[in-house]
């Protein structure tokens, strides 16, 4: 592999990676934004359902359970779920690329080796052929 096949190569894997990495960041930040909401809303459901079990006096619309229940807390771990699977599949797509610039660094490695070993072949061959014209 030659130098600029190696660099444009590596440049499209770091443009990738950058790219995934933004989407990762973002997906982190909505997964913390859900938890914290999620915590929130069990933390007011349960606060208030306890207040209906202990037959407390609470104010009429304290109690709109609509816009607390359980299956909008459901709601919200299903969608922490699903971020937290999309940052899986980030991550493994993270590493694929990871691996794809490191085989592409060892394939150049390998070409760079192979060219530099016939460098060295014929500046040995030319050594010894300036050798025998001098002892001549």
């Amino acid at each position: 592999m030659k130098q600029e096949a190696y660099n444009a190569v590596k440049m499209k894997v770091d443009q990738e990676k950058t790219a995934i990495l933004k989407e990762l960041q973002l997906l982190l930040s909505k997964r913390e934004k859900v938890t914290e909401k999620l915590a929130h809303e069990k933390e007011v459901y349960y606060s208030r359902t306890k207040k209906e079990r202990l037959q407390v006096v609470v104010l009429a619309g304290s109690m709109q359970l609509d816009a607390f229940s359980p299956s909008r807390i459901q709601q919200m771990e299903r969608e922490i779920h699903q971020i937290s699977q999309y940052i899986k599949s980030n991550e493994q797509i993270l590493e694929k690329l990871e691996e794809k610039g490191k085989q592409a660094k060892k394939m150049y490695d390998d070409t760079r080796k192979k060219w530099q070993q016939l460098e060295n072949k014929k500046e040995e061959q030319l050594l010894r052929d300036l050798k025998m014209v001098l002892l001549k």
